[in-house]
């Protein structure tokens, strides 16, 4: 676990395998039962969306931070695959989220009550802090602090999807870019960008380019299909955490990648050979074209009679 000296030195906890990848989460600490590395951080009173954390081994939670005490961790982030999809048969892809260090949330920090506010859907647990004592934080803004849920990662696209829009289901427009950090495909993190800014996004970004991204962490539940438990009233659900983002991609430096690895290489020169093939073959296309309507000049079908050479060439460039 970072010490509060150690802390002070970013590239100490913000940096692991030399790219920028650093998340802060506050809220209440909830418990879980087992082997005590997995945790989570409640930022509203629904329990399905609360943000699930994983001590890395041999680490523990300090002992001041006992169950719904507020507490901000710090932690690294990465993708794994826990499952595939059953009509794209494409990977079921979540966020993992290991806390190198905690900090005591400040009211800077914490969300305030109406976040504990929300409505749930049938079948959903929530938390009621009253029962349990805790006095929430009141603010004058509904808004989540930038402090209580921000992630910052920089890497290189490995992909990119595109979800169009079903407004009558009420489904928005959805981009979603791999983000590559280890040379391990199975760790792609998901980033997710909604409505506009999707389009934008995916018609701007290609595969193989750097970026950064600045979002948060958030939780997409589904419901399973299975029945609601009668003793509990809740409904199975599965929850795939993923990174949104609000602002576009950003041009990377040397201070967001600090390396260049062999994997890296290998896939920027996958690209430029598969772009090389690209031109190579549309430009053996428009000469086959040419030729081809170089030799129909001649034709008395043909309503050209003649074709220079230069005209060809220009009428292609026209294509």
């Amino acid at each position: 676990m970072l010490s509060q000296e150690r802390r002070r030195i970013a590239a100490l906890y913000q940096y692991p395998d030399g790219f920028l990848n650093v998340g802060w989460f506050a809220g209440y600490l909830r418990r879980k039962a087992g082997d005590g590395r997995h945790f989570q951080i409640q930022q509203t009173n629904l329990d399905n969306h609360n943000l699930d954390l994983v001590l890395r081994k041999y680490d523990e939670i300090p002992p001041q931070f006992h169950d719904l005490k507020p507490l901000r961790a710090i932690c690294n982030l990465t993708g794994k695959i826990i499952g595939e999809d059953p009509v794209t048969k494409e990977p079921i892809r979540t966020v993992v989220a290991t806390a190198v260090g905690f900090d005591v949330a400040t009211v800077l920090d914490m969300p305030i009550d109406s976040a504990f506010d929300k409505i749930p859907v049938a079948g959903a647990p929530t938390t009621n802090f009253e029962d349990h004592g805790v006095k929430l934080f009141s603010g004058r803004d509904d808004k989540l602090s930038d402090s209580s849920n921000m992630v910052r990662l920089a890497g290189i696209i490995a992909a990119t999807r595109f979800r169009a829009p079903n407004p009558e289901k009420g489904i928005r427009a959805r981009c979603e870019i791999l983000l590559r950090q280890k040379e391990d495909e199975s760790q792609l993190i998901p980033v997710r960008y909604y409505g506009r800014l999707a389009s934008a996004v995916y018609e701007r970004v290609m595969r193989g380019a750097a970026c950064e991204i600045v979002g948060r962490l958030l939780a997409d539940v589904k419901r399973t299909g299975e029945p609601i438990d009668p003793e509990t009233g809740i409904e199975p659900v599965r929850k795939i955490h993923f990174i949104e983002c609000t602002t576009a991609p950003g041009v990377t430096t040397k201070n967001e990648i600090k390396v260049t690895p062999e994997w890296m290489v290998k896939m920027r020169q996958e690209l430029q050979d598969s772009q090389r093939q690209r031109a190579e073959a549309r430009a053996r296309r428009i000469e086959q074209q040419k030729a081809a309507l170089l030799a129909g000049g001649g034709s008395k079908q043909s309503p050209v009679a003649e074709v220079s050479d230069a005209e060809a060439q220009a009428l292609f460039d026209t294509l």
